[in-house]
């Protein structure tokens, strides 16, 4: 069964039942000196399948088949899911991606993955428009108006309605690829995990028993686990192997048989043969009252594996000297787990959804050593 398949059924079975129910309440956009109003658009689950046909037709009339992936630049909004079941439809593939993303980041992505179209909103076409000029594969912008009763001309709602709703033939299998959707890069770049139809219907998990273990994942790729990273045999032949997937996250049973997440395996520092995790030694320097973030990393040494590094952002108005943080660490954990040394910055580097990116202070670090 397809995403496409299960659509279909549905909307025999449940017809005019209310499928989405999609909200906005009043607000100054801040561009404009007139408030924007309320809107409210239900959608039954027929009228949910009959637009992902109109959507299909639409896509077609821009070029896109099976196989071919575009590009959801988009906030909630219905718009959003009808181009995603679109895809299923059509046997093409949605690469959806976070407004908040910086051209750069964003520009990487439609690159990688090899968009030819995208869809966002006049108050986030602006990223994109500045990724296409540079672009060697996205050819063309979609402006959506999911907010109007009466959507812009030329917007995709406009262009939907003067699409027809007759139904269309899904060629697609549910191992077929469907979505494309990237990890946050905290550790490298991006990596584009590879979303079946039969991912977003089947899911299951195994995790480690005994001492700090990964979390894995045994199933059959393409089904109950990804079929792996686009364009990244790499980073795919490292997490899948032998028909179990490695997510690469730490976790410890306890006694009553449940599992508490300790960290990311690459956030595990080796340090004279001890395993240390970086994310406890951030918890006790973020309970120095001095401390605003912190991100904990290991670096390369020749005696002792790797060398235990905080680096620190203070508090607006607090002063602190790294000794005395050292210091501190010593009173709260065993000695091999306390930092050898803090570093305090004024900022650490961050994706557009706020994760720390370690590799980027790493490569910092070692490169004034």
């Amino acid at each position: 069964m397809t995403l496409s398949d299960l659509l279909t059924a549905r909307a025999e079975q449940y017809g005019d039942r209310e499928f989405l129910l999609f909200e906005r309440q009043a607000f100054n956009s801040g561009s404009s000196t007139e408030p924007q109003p309320p809107f409210r658009q239900s959608l039954t689950f027929r009228e949910l399948d009959q637009r992902v046909n109109q959507a299909c037709h639409y896509l077609t009339s821009q070029g896109v088949g099976a196989g071919d992936v575009f590009n959801l630049h988009l906030p909630n909004c219905p718009a959003f899911l009808v181009l995603w079941f679109a895809a299923a439809r059509l046997g093409a593939v949605m690469m959806p991606t976070n407004v908040l993303a910086s051209s750069d980041e964003l520009g990487y992505l439609l690159e990688h993955s090899g968009c030819r179209l995208a869809f966002t909103t006049s108050a986030h076409a602006h990223t994109l428009h500045r990724c296409k000029a540079t672009s060697e594969c996205l050819r063309k912008v979609i402006l959506c108006d999911p907010c109007s009763e009466n959507p812009g001309a030329g917007s995709f709602e406009s262009e939907l309605r003067q699409q027809a709703d007759t139904g269309w033939d899904c060629q697609a299998d549910d191992a077929d690829m469907v979505a494309i959707m990237y990890t946050s890069g905290t550790t490298s770049k991006p990596k584009g995990v590879m979303v079946t139809h039969a991912n977003y219907l089947i899911a299951g998990k195994t995790v480690a028993d005994g001492e700090p273990g990964e979390i894995t994942v045994k199933g059959v790729t393409g089904k109950s686990i990804m079929s792996g990273y686009f364009r990244n045999p790499v980073a795919t032949g490292s997490c899948l192997r032998d028909g179990w997937l490695h997510t690469g996250d730490n976790a410890i049973r306890d006694e009553d048989g449940y599992y508490r997440f300790v960290d990311r395996k690459k956030d595990m520092i080796k340090r004279s043969g001890e395993n240390v995790s970086a994310g406890e030694v951030e918890n006790v320097l973020q309970q120095h009252p001095a401390v605003f973030e912190c991100a904990v990393i290991g670096l390369p040494d020749e005696l002792k594996d790797e060398s235990i590094v905080g680096v620190v952002v203070l508090r607006p108005g607090h002063d602190v000297a790294p000794a005395e943080l050292i210091a501190f660490c010593a009173d709260k954990l065993a000695k091999f787990r306390v930092p050898g040394e803090i570093v305090i910055q004024q900022s650490l580097p961050k994706t557009s959804v706020g994760k720390i990116q370690k590799h980027l202070i790493r490569e910092a670090l070692l490169a004034h050593r």
